[in-house]
């Protein structure tokens, strides 16, 4: 699996021929970011979209009546099940024995945001390489991870936090120490005028994978918010995810926001119906702008995990997340490899 060289128009090849198959009642929510768990795929974008489509229908078929994965969801994990070469019987099986596992050590059942850090936790690891059940050790680590947070903000920390749990179980440090360091993050970003709460607990997720002083951190995070303003784009609190995955990116600021601008020119200029939103648009564009510029610069060994969680949308909108993980973890263990 390789980025394409400009992200954003294959990005609109692959959206434009998912659509062409989608029935007039189904919803509109998860195609754009099927397409983006999909971006890195080898086929065509009529090639793709068959198979989504066809990995869709199997996980429906498998989920049964009344099965979560009957829902708008599963046309993005059936994108990383193509993407990974994965199998809709595969998935779905691995599904059932890893949400047992989080029964028997008493993790809360968490619906679709359980589903999502499962997902996380199998394509998280190995995204590129051997399909395998995620280990037990891993989801003991997820456990002790969501530990961790809750005492740091157990106001804050629920079932909504499992994605972020997930892909922080997917790095090297100890909860303990990623915990201490989110917590740090969030306290300098609120010093700096951020609004408390969740969406900001997802950010400082986020930022954590960053590897900087946290003062460091919250100072670039401002930085953008505040070219952002300049700029006439305002950044919700929804958004501060999106917000943060910018930050991730090695390159100067004003770089970055030009590029986000470019990209939501040239999604707003699209033919897809419906329409996008400014706001999608603004989404869409982090995460496309993510893509570009962390394959433009592989020495940024950050690029391990995210377009992370959007938190404001439906549930459908988080498994963006997924799509970096898959398309970015490579290319940075290489890095990383190539720089220690």
């Amino acid at each position: 699996m390789k980025t394409p060289q400009n992200p954003t128009a294959r990005y609109l090849e692959i959206h434009t021929a998912l659509l062409k198959d989608k029935r007039w009642w189904w919803d509109s929510t998860p195609f754009p970011f099927a397409t983006i768990a999909a971006l890195r795929a080898s086929e065509s974008a009529d090639q793709l979209a068959e198979k989504i489509h066809q990995v869709a229908k199997e996980l429906k078929d498998l989920a049964g009546w009344f099965g979560e994965l009957t829902g708008a969801i599963r046309f993005v994990i059936s994108a990383m099940i193509v993407q990974t070469q994965d199998t809709a019987e595969s998935f779905s099986a691995e599904l059932v024995r890893v949400r047992k596992r989080f029964r028997d050590l008493k993790i809360r059942n968490g619906a679709d945001y359980e589903i999502i850090a499962a997902t996380i936790l199998r394509y998280g690891v190995n995204p590129n390489g051997k399909l395998s059940e995620t280990s037990d050790s891993l989801i003991e680590r997820f456990k002790l991870v969501h530990t961790e947070m809750s005492k740091h903000q157990w106001w804050l920390t629920s079932v909504d936090d499992y994605p972020a749990c997930a892909i922080l179980a997917c790095q090297q440090d100890s909860p303990i120490q990623m915990c201490s360091e989110i917590e740090a993050i969030y306290q300098q970003l609120v010093a700096a005028g951020f609004w408390k709460g969740n969406p900001l607990q997802t950010a400082a997720n986020v930022l954590f994978l960053k590897k900087e002083h946290p003062a460091t951190i919250a100072s670039t995070f401002h930085e953008l918010s505040e070219t952002f303003k300049a700029r006439k784009i305002r950044v919700w609190q929804s958004e501060y995810d999106k917000l943060a995955i910018l930050t991730l990116i090695d390159q100067p600021t004003d770089t970055i926001v030009n590029q986000v601008q470019n990209i939501i020119a040239e999604l707003r200029m699209s033919k897809i119906k419906p329409r996008t939103s400014k706001q999608d648009a603004f989404n869409l564009a982090c995460s496309l702008c993510f893509y570009e510029m962390v394959e433009s610069h592989p020495a940024n060994a950050i690029a391990t995990a995210t377009t992370m969680i959007d938190l404001s949308a439906a549930i459908a909108a988080q498994m963006a997340a997924i799509a970096a993980i898959a398309a970015t973890t490579a290319a940075t263990n290489v890095a990383t490899n190539a720089s220690s």
